[in-house]
């Protein structure tokens, strides 16, 4: 299904100056083209003002506000420096999904909690994903940065910050740390910076000490 979508927001028609947005309460989609000669950055956010639904997008790398997002995404203005010199042309579009329902991304290897273990990992934030068409971007020379507030705060965390990689346990799909930094935590709000940018999907776990193992939720070890 994630596959499908990103693909459709990659195909769908779009005129010079028109968007795409789908507000859902599971799902959120947005794309647009964007003029590479004046790009000054682009960002997405699921705003916790007066309702959880609400989408909010962004036309430079300055605008999104974390204290206030649900989790959000911003790209920097020089994002397009790392496209091949023959891939440059005037439009790029870039499309942005949120996904608030995590079960989109099932830990597909359940591990049981093991008494003696120290910590385990849960997901504990929405996911948000970006894409540019046709591109896949490695390498940045600006992060991207990624801003959650944690679904479940009463438990203090070690965090880790992860994307999902289709190519893991045999093409089914894993979480994956490989170029995410987690830069700390602010007033409850979690910060990643990621040096590659794909369709792929960027969220934060926690640690959970295993006298919490009686808690309801999804478990993974992380390679």
């Amino acid at each position: 299904m994630i596959t499908v979508l990103d693909q459709c927001l990659e195909n769908i028609p779009l005129n010079p100056g028109q968007t795409l947005t789908q507000n859902e309460t599971n799902i959120a989609v947005h794309g647009q083209e964007y003029d590479t000669r004046n790009f000054t950055g682009a960002g997405a956010a699921s705003i916790l003002e007066n309702t959880l639904n609400n989408l909010e997008v962004y036309n430079n790398q300055f605008s999104v506000q974390p204290d206030i997002s649900q989790v959000s995404m911003t790209m920097p203005r020089s994002l397009f420096e790392n496209l091949d010199t023959n891939t440059k042309t005037k439009d790029q579009r870039i499309s942005f999904v949120i996904y608030r329902k995590t079960s989109f991304f099932p830990t597909l290897h359940k591990t049981k909690l093991n008494p003696e273990a120290k910590t385990v990992r849960k997901k504990n934030s929405f996911v948000i994903s970006g894409s540019v068409k046709g591109q896949k971007l490695t390498n940045l020379t600006d992060p991207i940065v990624t801003t959650y507030q944690p679904l479940d705060s009463g438990i203090k965390e070690t965090t880790a910050c992860v994307f999902w990689n289709f190519t893991r346990k045999s093409g089914l799909g894993d979480w994956s740390r490989v170029g995410c930094t987690y830069k700390g935590i602010t007033d409850g709000v979690v910060t990643c910076h990621c040096s590659h940018l794909t369709n792929f999907a960027i969220l934060m776990v926690m640690f959970i000490r295993k006298f919490f193992e009686s808690l309801h939720g999804e478990y993974n070890i992380l390679d």
